[in-house]
């Protein structure tokens, strides 16, 4: 189930001791062109609610994309590639 954590971070709880963070909330700068990506953090300290179907949705949206497009750039730089 994907969460959102208090602070504004979304994630996945593994139920142990550290969060799969997902969408980190102090990635989300101008200095940050893509806040997407997955991080272990300690999140005992924060309190979380299920993520919204709909946010649910554009976020997957968004990781099918991401994998998407790393498959598409993998086929064109082995098709570049000297055999």
């Amino acid at each position: 189930m994907f969460i959102k954590f208090s602070c504004g971070c979304v994630g996945l709880n593994d139920g142990i001791d550290r969060s799969i963070v997902i969408h980190a909330c102090d990635l989300n700068g101008e200095d940050c062109w893509e806040p997407l990506g997955l991080h272990r953090r300690d999140m005992t300290d924060k309190t979380y609610t299920p993520l919204p179907a709909v946010e649910v949705e554009a976020l997957l949206g968004e990781l099918g994309h991401l994998l998407y497009d790393g498959y598409k750039f993998r086929k064109i730089k082995s098709l570049l590639s000297p055999a």
